[in-house]
């Protein structure tokens, strides 16, 4: 509580501070520093004013034959999805398990039979 009436006693007397009129020194001060600034402003070079279409236009050609050369450099892919397809078409059949099981009861069967 104590903290919350401290924090609003130092708020009030900032508040109090910031409304208090400028002296005239520092009055004159400020608007002397602005005058600087907006002098300094003016006599920075301006770009031309082509610059901004052309840069524009740069950056889109830019873009644009980026574009085509991945376009045009494509991989192809159909084979490696054809076989892909077929892995899955594999990997999909009950048929194929069934022939997996009945390959181990065969090598099974030749093991019992070597060592028989």
């Amino acid at each position: 509580m104590k903290d919350n009436h401290d924090e609003q006693k130092l708020l009030h007397q900032i508040q109090q501070q910031l409304d208090e009129p400028l002296d005239a020194q520092t009055h004159a001060d400020l608007a002397r520093l602005r005058q600087n600034a907006l002098r300094h402003a003016r006599q920075q070079p301006e770009r031309p004013r082509w610059l901004m279409p052309v840069a524009t236009l740069a950056t889109a050609a830019g873009i644009g034959a980026l574009s085509v050369t991945l376009w045009i450099n494509q991989p192809d892919l159909s084979a490696q999805q054809a076989q892909l397809i077929a892995d899955l078409e594999i990997l999909g059949a009950d048929d194929e398990l069934e022939l997996y099981q009945e390959m181990d009861f065969l090598l099974w069967l030749e093991e019992q039979h070597e060592a028989g």
